[in-house]
């Protein structure tokens, strides 16, 4: 009987690449069925567009930004256009300890950052795939350094690019780190210090729709989930969610899913 192969414990690469995708042909990945599970990837958009979603929230992530992501999350993405080209850049990386670094790393600024001011990441991660090539003589602790110092720049520049940030700016990675969270667009906008049509502005570019629109979605998800799978008062979930009243909260979800919230909460507790 064979031994379980050990998990190799150092930062390591086992797949990575570069490729473009021509204009007319389908780009599309459905994390969720993609394996290994918890196996971190680091993209980089070289030029053209992908839409990214998350719990039925689309992202655009245009050329010149890095995202991330684990296979086996509840994550998709595809070209935005199917009529343009796309190219990027990946690494996929595994060993002890690099989820939660990822993890923390888009909880404390955002799954994507905007790179066109940094060529350095973009080299750095060249240069793991050089060291990760079939005729490169780099030992497996070699790479496992280079890609801690991917990681530490990663955290290094985004922390810079958050305190020079300008205040809309601030104001969107609040909500994209707390998106549950019941906020107030004006009272966002003036704590601060911008207006909320420059504010509003600035979101969509960024996110790709208007930060209202974002928000409801991310709330009616949330309010679903709660309504199937647990059983606290109805009221108490629009509350929680920052619905103005009951009523908002029950037209919205029947809005969203034909049904009223003690509906849609009976019909998934008899099936």
């Amino acid at each position: 009987m064979s031994a379980t192969p050990t998990p190799n414990p150092l930062w390591h690469c086992p797949v990575h690449g570069q490729q473009t995708i021509p204009h007319g042909k389908r780009y599309y990945f459905d994390n969720r069925h993609r394996t290994p599970k918890h196996e971190v990837v680091i993209q980089i958009s070289l030029r053209g567009s992908i839409t990214f979603t998350h719990d039925h929230l689309q992202t655009i992530i245009p050329s010149n930004h890095l995202f991330m992501f684990v296979l086996g999350e509840s994550t998709i993405y595809r070209k935005t256009h199917l009529a343009q080209a796309y190219e990027n850049l990946w690494l996929n990386l595994s060993g002890a300890g690099i989820l939660e670094h990822i993890n923390l790393f888009r909880s404390r600024y955002n799954m994507m950052i905007d790179i066109s001011s940094n060529n350095d990441l973009h080299d750095q991660m060249n240069h793991i795939r050089h060291l990760c090539g079939p005729t490169s003589p780099a030992t497996a602790t070699q790479i496992s350094a280079s890609i801690h110092h991917l990681i530490m720049s990663l955290f290094d520049f985004a922390e810079k690019q958050t305190t020079h940030q300008s205040p809309a700016q601030r104001a969107i990675n609040m909500i994209i780190s707390k998106p549950s969270y019941p906020w107030s667009i004006k009272q966002i906008a003036d704590d601060v210090g911008c207006s909320r049509e420059h504010f509003s502005r600035l979101f969509t570019e960024t996110i790709g729709q208007p930060p209202a629109a974002y928000l409801n979605n991310i709330r009616i998800t949330r309010a679903v989930q709660l309504l199937t799978e647990t059983n606290l008062p109805i009221k108490h979930i629009a509350e929680q969610l920052g619905f103005p009243s009951p009523h908002t909260f029950a037209r919205q979800i029947k809005s969203h899913t034909s049904l009223s919230p003690k509906h849609l909460r009976n019909k998934h507790q008899s099936s």
